[in-house]
């Protein structure tokens, strides 16, 4: 049970093919930069049961190095924006599956 707010990387980096079976549950993030979820080469990211609270410059995702596994379920993205935010759910090389999620102020949401 955490608390992260302004951190310049994302909130969670889970990097490498070494960092295998990481769960990352039960956090409160509030404008952290770049990229909510960061997974670098992983191979199985479990993310869950979390609060991400994005401001205008973060993604859930870290877009620019999103090429691991994860499993992102039950977690509520807000984007803090004055406009609805248009991301991109599935970068190139990603394999992120996203399940039963709350998004509030997206144009869209990951199929």
């Amino acid at each position: 049970y955490n608390y992260s707010s302004g951190n310049s990387g994302g909130t969670v980096m889970i990097c490498n093919e070494m960092a295998v079976n990481t769960e990352f549950c039960h956090n409160v993030a509030h404008h952290d930069r770049m990229g909510a979820i960061d997974i670098p080469r992983n191979p199985d990211a479990w993310v869950h049961d979390n609060v991400f609270v994005l401001g205008p410059d973060c993604d859930p995702l870290r877009l620019d190095r999103a090429d691991g596994v994860a499993v992102v379920e039950h977690n509520v993205f807000v984007s803090d924006t004055e406009r609805p935010k248009a991301t991109t759910w599935h970068p190139e090389g990603s394999r992120v599956t996203w399940r039963d999620n709350l998004f509030v102020n997206f144009t869209d949401q990951p199929q």
